[in-house]
Formats: structure tokens, sequence, C-alpha cells
């Protein structure tokens, strides 16, 4: 719930409440408590959105992979896990902006944390990291999908001056909630982030996530750039929080021939398309052998 004031309430059925900033948390004792709840504080005229929590799932995880099938040296002189960076000429931009600009870039991945000690991520991870799930500062990777999306991130940036900002809400299953996004994004934003990437989507249903939408507005307000996968259904963004929404840019995902990749969403707010099939990333120990993986989404 978020209120421009302070508020009070019956606290007989909560097991606990965490307020940050304007926005309240709180956990009943039960789903029907928790409902009631909701159509009384949307009654309170200093409150903005007033929703339930709700669950979801990342994409699955990455298959095995030999580390190199054959070299993709791009035209930034770097050697390159995947066809996407020199076939849409992502090499030949990160030359061209490195000639530019000296400028370093914070990245905030908003996923199941990363694998820090992965060989091709050193030197890219900022120590200042945040763990949703086990509440610490350390964003260990149980899962993998955000080691993969990191990957993905540092391969195409390798000449260019970044750092990677870990916030980790997915647990060792895939499973994060809406609220852990919303709190996510405030964080990358009081943290200092450029660019905020989320590859992750919620199902749209009789909930709409305005705590969400109100956290992508703010850091957009803020002048942080909000990247969201469209989602991988094969089905209208218009059906997946956050790909909805106009405001952040939306990415679908495409194969090596330029085709739309097959389970990738589309809709009127995707903005871009980016390699989604057979893309070779970083995978934690638990996925692969070699510590690479190939995946396909538009993640």
């Amino acid at each position: 719930m978020k209120s421009s004031q302070d508020i009070a309430f019956d606290t007989s059925d909560v097991i606990s409440a965490v307020q940050y900033n304007d926005i309240y948390y709180i956990q009943y004792k039960t789903v029907e408590a928790a409902k009631e709840a909701v159509e009384i504080f949307e009654q309170y005229p200093s409150v903005v959105f007033a929703e339930t929590d709700k669950f979801s799932h990342l994409d699955a995880m990455p298959m095995d992979s030999a580390e190199f099938a054959s070299p993709l040296i791009g035209k930034d002189g770097y050697t390159h896990l995947s066809w996407g960076i020199t076939q849409t000429g992502l090499d030949i931009f990160a030359d061209y902006v490195s000639e530019k600009s000296t400028g370093t870039v914070d990245i905030a991945v908003v996923d199941s944390g990363v694998y820090t000690s992965h060989p091709l991520l050193q030197g890219y991870i900022s120590n200042e990291q945040y763990d949703l799930v086990d509440n610490d500062a350390w964003a260990n990777d149980e899962y993998g999908h955000g080691t993969f999306v990191t990957g993905i991130i540092v391969d195409a940036m390798k000449k260019l001056n970044f750092s990677i900002i870990p916030i980790r809400i997915g647990d060792e299953n895939g499973n994060f909630s809406a609220y852990s996004v919303y709190y996510a994004i405030s964080q990358a934003v009081a943290t200092g982030a450029d660019v905020i990437n989320l590859s992750l989507s919620l199902g749209i249903g009789i909930w709409d996530y305005e705590s969400i939408h109100d956290a992508i507005d703010d850091a957009i307000a803020s002048n942080v750039v909000v990247v969201v996968t469209a989602g991988n259904k094969n089905n209208s963004t218009s059906t997946r929080c956050p790909a909805h929404l106009d405001a952040p840019i939306v990415v679908s995902g495409i194969d090596k021939n330029g085709e739309k990749y097959v389970d990738g969403n589309w809709g009127a707010s995707v903005d871009i398309t980016g390699p989604g099939v057979g893309v070779k990333s970083c995978a934690i120990p638990a996925d692969s052998s070699t510590g690479y993986g190939v995946a396909d989404g538009t993640s």
C-alpha cells in the first residue's frame, strides 16, 4: 500500500508491518484478511493504491554448452560468446561509444543474483549488492537466471566502462514477489543506478501491480533508463507486467535469421528486438560443467 500520509490500521490480524518511505508492506494471517484490508485501505483519502502481493517465476535455466563453438571476434577486438553481438553490430557500437566517452555506467540487474566467481564477470560486479531474499549484502545466485542475464550484458559491453549492481529477488527456485520488484527498483534508484534491467514478468489478471508502475515511473523521473523483457508466452505484452507499460524500454527476441522468437511476446509496447534464440552466456556451476550455457528467451 502507498499512502501520502502516515496511517493507523487494525493490527489484530497482522503478522508484521514494514514501512519504506511511503510504502507499507503488511503481512496478514490469512488471505481473506489481506483482501479485506485492501478494500478498507482503498477508502482512505491518503492512499494512492493498495494491492495484495503476488508471486511469479523467472525463466528456465540455460542448457549446458561448450565454452566456445567457434571464435567470434568482434570489431571491438574482443572474443564474444553470443552470435548476437557481432550480427547485430553491438561490437561496432561499443567501439564507437568507447571513442566518444570514458564515462562509467552503473547497471542494476534485478534478478536471481549473480555468480561473482565466474571468470568472465571478474572486474564487472559492483561491491554494492543487495539480497532481498536472504536480506544481506551478498547477492549470490542459486538459480542461474541472473548470472545468465549479467553475462549477456558483459559480453556486449566489454570495451566500455560499466559496473553491474546485482539485486537479488529470485530464490533458489526462481520465485519472486511483486513487492520485491518494487523494493528492488526503489533500491536501485537510491543507490544511483543509471540503468535498471528487469528480465522478469508477472501475469496480469484481476491485478495491475500499481506498485511496480509507481516504482518504474519514479525511476524514469530520476533519469534512470529502465529496460524490461517482453516475456515468453507468445502472447500480447498487454497480458504481462511490466512489459505492458509504455514508459520503459520493452525488448522482444529474434533468431539468427531476424525472425521472431517463437515464444516471444508481441504488442504495441515493444520498442526493440534483440537476439533471443541460441544465446550463449554464463551459467552457475549447478547448471553447467563448462561455466557456460545456451538459452532462448526475451530476457
